[in-house]
């Protein structure tokens, strides 16, 4: 189904024609193995599925930033088609653990690069930092949402 949609309304052809452009397929595989490794783990309950999950995250984190929605991505599917969420606490673990490995990207990332997610500047580091604020990165995806979606 997503690929008859992807033919249909080629929006971004480029991560598959450009090949400098591999970082998005990466993190699209990342996530996606991520997700299968959480669901495994939902079934199985085996703690190696978990941190496969995790370790695929974080490569997906590092692949490319656009990776960093999937705890929030396995948060909403567990809110919407997990029945046993709220009563079970492993769920919560894992989603810990999912959280904490993109703080932990996030805090290697402010570390080398010395600019957070947020736009935020690390301590010592410049004061104007060179990517707007995440309200502004926010307000152009949805604008760039609305356009494709008038296409």
């Amino acid at each position: 189904m997503g690929a008859g949609l992807f033919a249909a309304h080629p929006v971004h052809v480029e991560s598959v024609a450009y090949i400098s452009n591999r970082n998005t397929v990466l993190a699209a595989v990342f996530v996606l193995w991520s997700f299968v490794f959480w669901l495994r783990w939902r079934r199985t309950g085996v703690s190696r599925d978990l941190a496969a999950a995790a370790a695929c995250a974080l490569c997906g984190f590092w692949s490319k930033e656009s990776a960093v929605v999937l705890p929030v991505l396995v948060a909403l599917y567990e809110l919407l088609f997990s029945k046993t969420f709220r009563r079970e606490s492993k769920v919560r673990v894992g989603l810990g653990f999912l959280w904490v490995s993109l703080a932990g990207y996030e805090a290697l990332r402010l570390k080398v690069l010395g600019l957070g997610l947020a736009g935020l500047s690390a301590p010592g580091g410049t004061d104007k930092p060179f990517a707007p604020s995440l309200l502004g990165r926010l307000a152009t995806s949805l604008r760039v949402i609305g356009d494709c979606l008038r296409l």
